[in-house]
């Protein structure tokens, strides 16, 4: 998969070029993200491997299958766009996030797993939705969650924030990520 593709644009690709550069040794990016999922069905289905559907089973899957033979340095958590189209509270986002993270962590059998929260909310469709003075409030409320969880979680740091990558990094759909954007969030 290129950057870019016309159909899915990735950032990992880039990424991981980026890391290798920089690290001088091999880097392996398993995505396990499922589109139009929020921190709190992440948490849900952290805590109750029968959930169904669970966009959590196939991180626990990937990692019980990969990581004793290839480690795991971190996770990287990019999204939020559907937690800002739900609105949580802060102290909800924070609950679910930190409840996620401490499950994660010990499915992984790695109790100081880091995790590297990038945030990208950047979403038109909501805008138009909830209006402007909303959308700033509930992404004020998803920064405080995020805030709390890097102040209280051990092992967490603050990840990229693409919001201000605007319309000349975006496809058509003024949403997505085109080759200019990938290859900036790279």
């Amino acid at each position: 998969l290129r950057p870019g593709d016309a159909k899915r644009a990735s950032p990992w690709t880039a990424v991981g070029d980026r890391l290798v550069q920089r690290l001088h040794v091999p880097v392996l990016i398993i995505s396990t993200g499922i589109g139009g999922s929020t921190v709190a069905g992440w948490s849900r289905g952290a805590e109750d491997p029968q959930e169904r559907p669970s966009v959590y089973s196939p991180f626990r899957s990937t990692i019980r299958r990969w990581v004793p033979y290839t480690g795991l340095r971190a996770v990287v958590w990019f999204g939020n766009e559907n937690d800002l189209n739900q609105g949580p509270t802060a102290e909800v986002f924070t609950d679910n996030f930190k409840r996620l993270i401490a499950r994660s962590r010990s499915d992984a059998g790695i109790p100081n797993l880091p995790w590297i929260i990038g945030f990208d909310a950047y979403d038109p469709g909501i805008l138009e939705k909830i209006g402007a003075v909303e959308m700033q409030r509930r992404k004020e409320r998803l920064d405080r969650g995020t805030q709390k969880v890097l102040e209280s979680v051990p092992y967490t740091y603050d990840g990229p924030q693409t919001d201000d990558l605007g319309p000349e990094f975006r496809r058509s759909d003024g949403d997505h990520f085109n080759e200019a954007g990938v290859r900036e969030l790279g």
